[in-house]
């Protein structure tokens, strides 16, 4: 039984678009507070924006139009074999054997708005992933595995 879960060319754009619109939110509101604090209005430099939004939209160009064919990369993959769980993130691969495995926690924060899947491994060895990296349909295929071998 092998079993790989990849993120889709489409779900990682998006994926990648929705993790660069949380980093300017947090500098945006970062800088509400900072105002709020100091009670004078304090802007936010264009150099901020360029490296908050610029840089993530050039990589997510560089994956959409570069990442294909033979030398394609995993860029987020979660590989199920009868040895154990791996999670594959740009090509690294990390893995817990199904011996070291210690079940697995839906984690959240923020109210639910940012969730992450973790597997324990012993000692701590855990890998942590985002829960909205996969398709629902994917998500609940890994949960249900993960489910079934904690058993």
């Amino acid at each position: 039984m092998q079993k790989i879960y990849q993120q889709s060319r489409w779900q990682n754009i998006v994926y990648r678009a929705n993790q660069s619109s949380f980093a300017l939110l947090s500098v945006i509101v970062g800088a509400i507070i900072a105002a709020g604090v100091h009670q004078h209005y304090q802007t936010i430099e264009a150099s901020s924006l360029y490296v908050y939004v610029g840089i993530p939209a050039l990589f997510i160009l560089w994956l959409a139009v570069f990442n294909s064919g033979n030398n394609k990369i995993i860029e987020h993959g979660v590989e199920v074999t009868e040895q154990g769980v791996s999670y594959i993130n740009y090509g690294e691969k990390t893995t817990i054997s199904w011996q070291d495995y210690r079940g697995y926690e839906l984690a959240s924060t923020f109210g639910g708005l940012f969730r992450s899947v973790i597997i324990k491994g012993q000692d701590k060895h855990d890998i942590i992933f985002n829960y909205y990296a996969f398709s629902a349909l994917q998500r609940r295929e890994i949960i249900e595995t993960l489910r079934l071998k904690s058993h």
